[in-house]
This record gives structure tokens, sequence and C-alpha cells, in this order.
């Protein structure tokens, strides 16, 4: 019976374990420069000595950006990764991306005035055709940067002066769910952005104002489905296998 058991559980882990066949992660932890890290800086205006924004690693732990601080006024400075693999999901996988961060940013188009829109401070998720969905950060509010919204896209408010976690997911690579602190933001369709195909890029994006941004990590990849770790913990509850305690949690 327990070689049954046994033979049992190994089709179905063979099974989940192949719909799973390449889930893996990127991260950045804020502790290093990103360039040092095999990302690539793009900073301005050209002209400046040097280009880009002031910045400093804190704490050793968080990357500070400041196009606010004299002298810096007007740079931009954000990093891009272009993935090793495709970010095309497979069965039983979903992409995410994450970030910790804090940004004192406004909205500065299409206008000041508006609830959304852009702000300089953002994260950028491609796929491998340009599509992908663009997250602006503002001192109280985080936005979807829609570009074909009057309005500037999908508002969600935060408290201000405090960093935030952030998460986006994907399972079909046509749309995506935003998670502030866990709670569920906003949902919506991928839309043409351009730029990097496979790609992820985030810092202060624009030279046209100025902000200040801390940034605690970010991290991407393609993990398995929550749905294929229930199937595996089935499999060995349904075999009915012994376990054995090793302590109270």
């Amino acid at each position: 019976m327990m070689i049954r058991a046994l033979f049992v559980v190994s089709l179905i882990l063979t099974s989940a374990l192949s719909a799973v066949a390449t889930p893996w992660q990127i991260s950045y932890e804020g502790d290093d420069f990103p360039e040092n890290q095999g990302w690539t800086r793009m900073a301005g205006p050209q002209a400046a000595e040097p280009p880009g924004d002031y910045r400093e690693i804190v704490d050793g732990q968080y990357l500070l950006l400041d196009s606010r601080r004299e002298g810096f006024e007007g740079a931009y400075d954000h990093y891009i990764l272009q993935c090793p693999q495709p970010f095309d999901s497979g069965p039983g996988e979903y992409l995410f991306a994450e970030w910790r961060a804090w940004s004192d940013a406004t909205i500065f188009f299409p206008s000041s005035n508006s609830e959304g829109g852009l702000a300089d401070t953002h994260i950028r998720i491609l796929d491998g055709v340009g599509r992908g969905v663009e997250i602006s950060l503002a001192a109280d509010r985080v936005t979807d940067s829609d570009p074909l919204s009057a309005n500037g896209g999908q508002v969600y408010y935060i408290s201000p002066g405090v960093m935030h976690e952030y998460r986006v997911t994907s399972y079909d690579m046509s749309t995506y769910a935003l998670y502030v602190d866990e709670i569920l933001a906003f949902e919506g369709p991928f839309m043409v952005q351009g730029g990097y195909p496979h790609s992820v890029d985030f810092g202060d994006a624009s030279g046209n104002v100025s902000s200040v941004s801390y940034w605690d990590y970010v991290r991407f990849g393609v993990a398995p489905e929550p749905g294929t770790l229930v199937l595996l913990l089935m499999a060995c509850a349904g075999a009915r296998l012994p376990w054995t305690r090793r302590g109270a949690c």
C-alpha cells in the first residue's frame, strides 16, 4: 500500500512540476547602485556633470534618488533590466513584480491638476512586444499612468511620508492587478508602452520635474500559481503518507 501511495504521489508531483518548469526571480535589494548589479543606468541631462540625480545608498539598504537637491534640478535617473528569458508565464505560473518605495513626486501629466497620470517616480513592466503596465508613484497616490485615458488613468490614494509595499501580478500576460500593502488597489489591461522588451524600468523617469525617492527593493520574475502549490499538498494528504511533527510553529 505504501509503495502504491508513493507511486500516486510521484505521478501527481511530476504532473504539477511539469507545469512549473522554469520559475525564476531577479532581485535588487537597494544595497548597491543598480548598474553594479547588471541594470542599465539611464541618466541625464547629458550636459550635466555628472549626469543624473544626486544619489547614495542610505544605511546600506536604500537607494536615494534626489533631483530636488541644488545642482541636480531637472535631472532624471532610472534603471532598466532586460530579462534573461521571456516574461511569458506558462501553465501553472504567473508573472510578478514587487517593490518597496517612497516618493514625494507630484502628478505632472496630463496636468498638475490631474487626479491621475504620470509622476516623476515610476516603475514599468513590459512584455516581449512592448505591452505592459507603468505605475507612477506620487507622494499621496499611485496611478496606472494610462496613456489612453483623458484623466490619467486609475488612482489609489496612499498615506504620504512613509514607504509602501507594492506588488503587480499577471496570470495571462494581458491583464494585471496592483496590490498596495497587500490590499488590491486596482486592476487593468496591459497597454502599449514602448521600450525594451521583457524588461523592468524603475526610478526617476522625467527631467521635466523634480522629486526625491527611496527604493528598498525591486523584485520580479515568474512563480508557481498558488493552486499548483495546493495541488502538491493535496497529493501528499491524499496519499495519507506518515508525517513527523518537528516541533511547534
